[in-house]
């Protein structure tokens, strides 16, 4: 069985015909989804973005990301842990800021897509790997701990699939798609944060300061099976819908973005439905190729599921820091993987995504068949 992990270099190489560009050159894909340490750079994106949390409080953490990143070997994941451990900035500050990842992502991922005619490297890969997957009566796997939906969008057009809810993300023969780190489309209902129902109509201008001040305290008491997809759509109005209405209260539940906050000492838990881990669990012992692109390693909880893949699969890396290859294999030893040495396909060096699925895709396909 062949799983594919996609990290945050998968996304900001998505466009065929414009790979990212070196430092100081013309950016021609104007809503490329950014990589972890540009999420907050000053730009007419991120500074709308900014601008739409009410009352600018999610531009606090910004700012503090924004000072620190000019220090020397810093993250913005670093970054984000030290403040969070020291409690520089309160949990409403901290919802703010995963409200404007919610909407920079999703205004990424539909712009993105838009520019590209939907023709990005997501799409050209899932279609690469139905054709070779063919008549094998199994599912790929593919892993992402991305918040966009360019993979949702390539499924659509190779597959025709369509989220109906969270197990349509499972429910497929020809694939399996799991989200360990949430999706700008989907939401966590709180179980703390109510509103009467009456005046809902009226509560449009006002509802996003409604969400900070009454849903921060309940991020507390957060359930993984509480996540649902959100109605796809960049709307504050968004955060209501069926699933937050109880009738027989007759009120409705607040629910925040299920996004995991970007944090370079992961916490061990996933955002996502605890079925998707269970399955994906279960799947892990059939593994047998791996391939990654533009994932670093970053993720402990997922490395230890990576600790049962079959003895002698394969790993393919796909990355443009020639070193990554080693990096992620000595990670995935040390959580227990049995992997071989043996290469399949062409032998791989630093690339680009797009590099990779224009060239060199089908030979790592074949190679493995």
């Amino acid at each position: 069985m062949l799983l594919v992990v996609l990290g945050a270099g998968a996304s900001y190489d998505c466009d065929p015909d414009n790979p990212p560009p070196k430092k100081g050159r013309p950016d021609y894909l104007s809503a490329r989804p950014p990589l972890a340490d540009a999420l907050v750079d000053r730009g007419d994106l991120t500074g709308s973005t900014l601008r739409e949390i009410p009352e600018l409080a999610a531009s606090v953490l910004a700012g503090i990301i924004r000072s620190r990143l000019r220090r020397p070997n810093n993250s913005l994941e670093r970054i984000l842990d030290e403040v969070v451990a020291k409690k520089e900035v309160d949990e409403r500050q901290q919802l703010a800021f995963l409200l404007y990842l919610q909407r920079l992502l999703g205004t990424c991922s539909i712009r993105a897509l838009d520019e590209v005619d939907g023709d990005s490297n997501q799409m050209r890969l899932v279609q690469a790997v139905e054709t070779w997957r063919g008549h094998r009566q199994e599912a790929v796997l593919y892993v992402t701990f991305n918040y966009d939906t360019l993979l949702e969008a390539a499924f659509a057009a190779v597959y025709g699939w369509k989220r109906q809810d969270m197990q349509s993300y499972l429910s497929w023969d020809q694939f399996k798609l799991f989200k360990l780190h949430g999706s700008w489309d989907w939401k966590q209902v709180t179980d703390l944060a109510h509103v009467d129902r009456a005046g809902i109509a009226d509560l449009a201008d006002d509802l996003m300061p409604l969400l900070l001040d009454r849903a921060a305290p309940a991020m507390r008491n957060l359930h993984r099976d509480a996540i649902y997809p959100a109605p796809m759509q960049l709307d504050p109005l968004s955060a209501w819908d069926r699933h937050t209405y109880q009738p027989s209260e007759g009120r409705r539940r607040l629910a925040i973005p299920a996004l995991a906050m970007p944090l370079a000492a992961k916490s061990g838990s996933f955002v996502c439905p605890s079925r998707h881990e269970v399955v994906l669990r279960g799947n892990m012992p059939k593994v047998n190729h791996i391939l990654t692109i533009g994932w670093k390693g970053g993720e402990p909880s997922f490395l230890d599921m990576l600790g049962s893949v079959q003895a002698g699969t394969d790993l393919r890396v796909v990355d443009t820091d020639e070193r990554m290859r080693v990096t992620l294999q000595e990670l995935m030893r040390q959580h227990g993987a049995h992997l071989t040495d043996e290469l399949r396909g062409p032998v791989p060096g630093p690339t680009t995504f797009s590099d990779f699925v224009a060239g060199q895709l089908e030979a790592y396909l074949h190679g493995i068949d």
